[in-house]
């Protein structure tokens, strides 16, 4: 089984504005910039690879927990406010 590093769950909670690209380029975003594929993406999260593809091509949006885990890889803790 691949080791991943611990990822922190708390985040802080920053407004955006609907100027900010949308939630699927900041999920690839957060996905390349980290140096993943989508499947160890999943894994880490706890999602099917199939699901981070929904994410990345705007068909589905993650949830605010799968939201923090995923900006908890950048040094943004942003999540997206993409309602």
């Amino acid at each position: 089984m691949p080791h991943y590093p611990a990822m922190p769950i708390l985040v802080e909670f920053l407004e955006v504005s609907r100027s900010e690209p949308p939630i699927s380029s900041w999920v690839k975003e957060v996905r390349i910039k980290s140096g993943f594929t989508r499947k160890q993406l999943a894994e880490m999260v706890g999602v099917h690879e199939k699901t981070v593809q929904s994410w990345e091509i705007g068909k589905t949006v993650p949830g605010r927990a799968k939201q923090q885990m995923l900006a908890s890889l950048t040094s943004e803790d942003t999540v997206i406010n993409d309602e």
